[in-house]
């Protein structure tokens, strides 16, 4: 079984949405965070063969990767 903080997974996903938009603004971007990437702190890369999808992570060496699938509107 797997558990989930709802917390941090709404955070995750407030994140996701974030950086979905900030690739929707700029079609050139790959990757976003917000500030120095250090420790702790969320990273999202565009992702998917249409470049619509963002995995996010935190840069934490425990942290799960997640991917959302066509979150990057066109």
């Amino acid at each position: 079984m797997r558990s989930i903080n709802v917390r941090e997974e709404d955070e995750r996903l407030a994140f996701a949405r974030k950086a979905a938009e900030w690739f929707k603004k700029d079609p050139a971007m790959r990757t976003f965070t917000d500030g120095p990437i250090e420790p702790d702190k969320w990273f999202a890369v565009r992702w998917g063969a249409d470049e619509d999808c963002v995995v996010v992570f935190k840069t934490h060496e425990y942290m799960e990767i997640v991917k959302y699938d066509n979150i990057v509107e066109k």
